[in-house]
């Protein structure tokens, strides 16, 4: 698996979505093809970010792992095609509540693990400036379960505490082992590469 590939996978289970939607065909598509369906199925993915940096860089990485450019409009980015569609939601890009990370990059070398985590973090990831701590917050325990699986493999410590009375749970990698994490993962969203380094200074 391409390391594109892994940081969209963390895109789209972070802040995508997948979905499938229909469009009347043309009459001239119709009749010349001899189309017997008169509507056509479209399988989308779709990341969402007010970061343009952030859309920038999914598009690239959607044209070096499937060859397609992905489209940007306002806060989207987005991509066709149902192979793509099949192949990120069989590696377990589904919705808030269920996705989870495939063994390809569970499983993988660090290198994979911890390109993931880089796309997931800045989707996700928040700076606590007054408490000296990254923190991400998720209605999907499993899923920062395995997040978590990934930074010990990488030797950073987390730890996962909830469920909290909305029914989230946070991952938290506390002051003492954030410079690890601002070495091997950081962000790439510009706002929070500032402030976790505010709190390494």
């Amino acid at each position: 698996m391409k390391l594109s590939e892994a940081r969209i996978h963390a895109h789209i289970c972070s802040d995508g979505y997948t979905n499938i939607s229909f469009a009347r065909r043309n009459v001239r598509d119709i009749e010349e093809h001899h189309r017997k369906q008169i509507l056509r199925k479209y399988y989308n993915v779709r990341y969402s970010n007010t970061q343009p940096l952030l859309l920038r860089l999914f598009q690239e990485d959607v044209m070096d792992a499937y060859g397609r450019k992905a489209f940007i409009v306002n806060d989207e980015a987005g991509v066709q095609g149902k192979w793509i569609f099949d192949r990120l939601r069989k590696m377990g890009a589904l919705d808030s509540y269920n996705w989870r990370v495939c063994p390809q990059i569970l499983k993988g070398s660090k290198t994979l693990s911890t390109e993931w985590l880089k796309a997931f973090f800045d989707d996700e990831g928040t700076v606590d400036e007054s408490r000296r701590r990254v923190r991400v917050k998720s209605v999907n325990e499993k899923g920062l379960k395995q997040a978590k699986k990934m930074l010990d493999k990488i030797k950073v410590e987390s730890k996962i505490t909830g469920p909290n009375c909305d029914k989230t749970w946070y991952l938290t990698v506390n002051y003492q082992h954030i410079r690890r994490f601002s070495k091997l993962i950081g962000f790439r969203h510009p706002e929070r590469s500032r402030r976790l380094k505010h709190v390494l200074t």
